[in-house]
Parts: C-alpha cells; sequence; structure tokens
C-alpha cells in the first residue's frame, strides 16, 4: 500500500492544539472511540445528545456511493508505515494486526480514512518529525497541520466534528508567494546536493511557475507561466549565487540563489521583480517532479525513490519530508492554545 502522503491533491488547515483530556490520542481504544463518533455523524445520529447528520448534496459524493466504514490510526515515518503493511498482510486477522507495536518515536500524525463504497477519502493531521517543543499540558496534543481529500460538504462536515470534539480551532492555511519559494529553495537544494545529478533531474524534472497579478496591474492579464527545463535548474541556482554574492557585498537581505535569478530573468523581461517587497507579482503556483503547491492552500506530494537506496534512508523521501516540516513551522508560528489564525 502506497504511503498517505504520496500522489494525492490535499487542501491545507491550520490547527490550534487538540483538546483531549486525559486519554492519550493515540491509544487504539480511544482512536475506536473517535471513529465510532464519526460514523454516528455521518450516518445520522447523537453526538453529546444533540441529533445530528450528514445531508451533503455534493455530485461528486453522490457518485461515490454510500458510506460504509471510518478509520482513525497513527500514522507511521515511511518506513515503518511500510513495515507495518507487510506484517498485516501476514497476520491472519484484523485483531493480530492491531495488536502490533507502533513505536512513539515514529509517529508523524493521525491517518483518518472515511471509505465509501467506490472512493476513499481521507484527512492527515501531522506532527513535525522532530517536534521543536512541547505543550506543558498533556490534555493537549499539536498537530499544526491537516491535510484533506474529500469533497467539500464532506469536509465541512468532518471539520465541524474535530472542532467540537477537540475544541480546535481551523482555518485553510494560504501560502504566500516568499514563503512558497523559500519551500521550493530547500527541495532543490535538498535534492541537487544528493549524491547523483541523476538522482535531481529524475525527481524535480521540469519546473513550472505561475506569476500572478493583481486586477488593477494587469486587467488583462491575470497570470503567466513560466517553465522551466531541468537541465536549466541548476544554471540558476549557479547565476542567483553570483547575483546573491554580489548583493550580501553591498546592502540588505537576498533571496535564495534560484528565486534571484528567476526574478532576474522577470525583471529583464517583464520589467517586474520578486522580490518581497513587491505586491504587484506573486508567485501563486509551483510545480515540479517531487510536488505541487499551490497559493490558495493545497498541495501535492509525488512519490519518487532514489536508485540503490531503500526505504530507511532514502534521500528524496527526507527531503520530502522536511519540505512537510517546513510547512507545519510556519503554521505553528503564532499558533498557540486558544490562539485563532489571523
Amino acid at each position: 500500500m502506497e504511503y498517505p502522503l504520496y500522489n494525492c491533491s490535499f487542501v491545507i488547515h491550520r490547527l490550534s492544539p487538540l483538546y483531549h483530556g486525559v486519554k492519550d490520542i493515540f491509544d487504539p481504544t480511544t482512536l475506536q472511540q473517535y471513529a465510532s463518533r464519526l460514523k454516528h455523524v455521518l450516518k445520522g445520529g447523537t453526538l453529546r445528545g444533540v441529533q445530528v447528520g450528514f445531508l451533503g448534496n455534493d455530485e461528486g459524493l453522490a457518485r461515490a456511493g454510500s458510506f460504509r466504514d471510518c478509520q482513525w490510526k497513527p500514522l507511521l515515518s515511511k518506513y515503518f508505515w511500510q513495515e507495518q503493511q507487510r506484517r498485516r498482510e501476514g497476520v491472519q486477522n484484523e485483531s493480530q494486526a492491531e495488536d502490533m507495536e507502533t513505536p512513539e518515536e515514529q509517529r508523524r500524525g493521525l491517518l483518518i480514512e472515511l471509505q465509501y463504497e467506490k472512493n476513499l477519502y481521507k484527512a492527515i493531521l501531522l506532527q513535525h518529525s522532530s517536534p521543536p517543543d512541547v505543550i506543558n499540558d498533556s490534555h493537549f496534543t499539536r498537530f499544526p497541520v491537516l491535510l484533506t481529500r474529500m469533497p467539500g460538504p464532506l469536509c465541512k462536515t468532518f471539520l465541524n466534528y474535530l472542532s467540537n470534539t477537540f475544541d480546535t480551532r481551523i482555518s485553510v492555511m494560504s501560502l504566500s508567494s516568499q514563503f512558497m519559494s523559500t519551500m521550493l529553495e530547500q527541495y532543490l537544494e535538498d535534492t541537487s546536493s544528493s549524491q547523483s545529478s541523476i538522482v535531481f533531474q529524475s525527481v524535480v524534472r521540469t519546473l513550472q511557475l505561475t506569476i500572478s497579478f493583481p486586477p488593477p496591474i494587469s486587467p488583462s492579464l491575470k497570470s503567466l507561466d513560466i517553465t522551466i527545463p531541468k537541465e536549466d535548474i541548476i544554471g540558476f541556482k549557479k547565476a542567483g549565487r553570483r547575483l546573491n554574492q554580489v548583493e550580501r557585498a553591498g546592502i540588505g537581505p537576498t533571496m535564495g540563489d534560484f528565486t534571484t535569478a528567476l526574478s532576474a530573468y522577470i525583471d529583464n523581461t517583464l520589467s517586474m521583480s520578486l522580490k518581497a517587497n513587491n505586491e504587484n507579482i506573486r508567485i501563486s503556483k509551483i510545480a515540479c517532479g517531487g510536488f505541487v503547491i499551490v497559493g490558495e492552500g493545497r498541495i501535492k506530494l509525488l512519490s519518487h525513490t532514489a536508485p540503490d537506496s531503500d526505504d530507511e534512508d532514502d534521500p528524496i523521501h527526507e527531503a520530502t519530508i522536511k519540505l512537510v516540516d517546513l510547512l507545519i513551522e510556519k503554521a505553528m508560528e503564532n499558533l498557540e492554545i486558544g490562539v485563532t489564525d489571523t
């Protein structure tokens, strides 16, 4: 079975810490309780004494058929997840599979699966691969980022369930042009520093960027797509490094090497700059062989395996996890217990 983070388009949400009381939120019995309560919501029942029911009229959800099941389970690191799946295939029944040990240090979050007759929808609550801090209250657990893949009406019902059950505040996490370029810079750095240039070119492939313009600036031109072949990406980085060395010797901070070269290219062709203080032009989408990110708050991570690497030591997956950690760190900014994202 494929690792749940990969090859799905997700909407990105930011969450305040989840309140779960004295219960261990990763305890299998506790997870079963959460799943059971969500089943009641989706099938129609009572939650905390209140009659609830899901009356979604989404066309896509209608084609998915009837609701079948809901599961909550820990999301482990990729290596342990795949190892667990292999072990599950070897056991005789589901009870044996549930008894398998889940190493605490390998937890990456929670996976929630909503099984319909013809489709599977999912949500992933993510934690940092090496948490930068700990909440000094055992009644709360931090999952700064929530990824959802489900139709709008179903997602709304699910988010309401999370908010009511865990007293958490949820908002779609839009990505600024500056932060998107930071994500790209880190991914290019991590993949280009791998042992082989073949690995870099096979993963990143062609790089596509969408540059957007506010309506007052260009009423007839809302966006511009720029395509950079994989053979030219390293050249952009080298050119940007030279430009940044000159700028460091002069005034002010610099952007990343690739973004600096891209900004110079756009400046020469369109007489516009991508610098952070320029509100007239921004990156709204980045797509390459490793990921797709959209400023409105969407992400897709694509699965690759580096040649001659095993599941436990895969530099491409490590680069992807660093990308996810960067997203989580951004989500954690100014987001504490009881603080609403603004």
